[in-house]
């Protein structure tokens, strides 16, 4: 799984190894997510993780 952020989003500032899944947790960040025709694993990756639903394409 890859976390990656620009320095302008939101908690960018404040995310890291340790709170990492809380920081995705929060209703305001949105996940985002490859085509899951050519990537079938990261769909698997955040349904595991329980984001479905806050995902954008």
């Amino acid at each position: 799984m890859v976390i990656a952020f620009r320095p302008d989003s939101a908690y960018s500032g404040q995310i890291n190894a340790n709170n990492w899944y809380r920081i995705m947790q929060r209703k305001d960040v949105f996940i985002g997510q490859f085509d899951p025709n050519s990537d079938p694993s990261d769909f698997a990756g955040v349904t595991m993780y329980g984001f479905p639903g806050r995902m954008k394409p």
